[in-house]
């Protein structure tokens, strides 16, 4: 990568002086380094043996929580306090690292959930 990108910063910089002086070896030049750089990327890319590594349930349910989590900022600011409540059991379910030291530290979350006590159930808590 580190070979490619040097070759297009020598190609950027060789154009811009080839008004001021013939670069044309230099532009050549460069074009090889840039193309051997991208080849070796490419090559690096493919044969890596591990493949994408793929992500366990735990990882996964915590990024769910920290999208919800993200979510009911939102919603909070909209004081849509009935569908906080709603994701908040979600979060609770999914990571309680991140419903507790995240999601009920919120100062609007926490308003928003203390209005939702005295509201009757959301219509759209059916919905993600």
């Amino acid at each position: 990568m580190v070979v490619s990108v040097g070759g297009v910063v020598g190609l950027t910089g060789a154009t811009a002086l080839e008004v001021v002086t013939e670069m044309r070896p230099a532009i050549i030049g460069f074009s090889l380094v840039s193309a051997i750089g991208i080849a070796m990327y490419a090559a690096g890319e493919l044969a890596d043996p591990r493949g994408p590594r793929r992500e366990s349930v735990t990882e996964m349910h915590t990024r769910w929580a920290q999208i919800l989590t993200q979510r009911s900022f939102g919603y909070a600011r909209e004081y849509r306090c009935r569908r906080v409540r709603h994701i908040e059991r979600r979060v609770l379910v999914y990571d309680r690292a991140v419903h507790d030291g995240v999601f009920m530290r919120d100062p609007e979350i926490m308003r928003c959930m203390e209005r939702a006590a005295d509201l009757p159930p959301d219509p759209e808590a059916a919905l993600p």
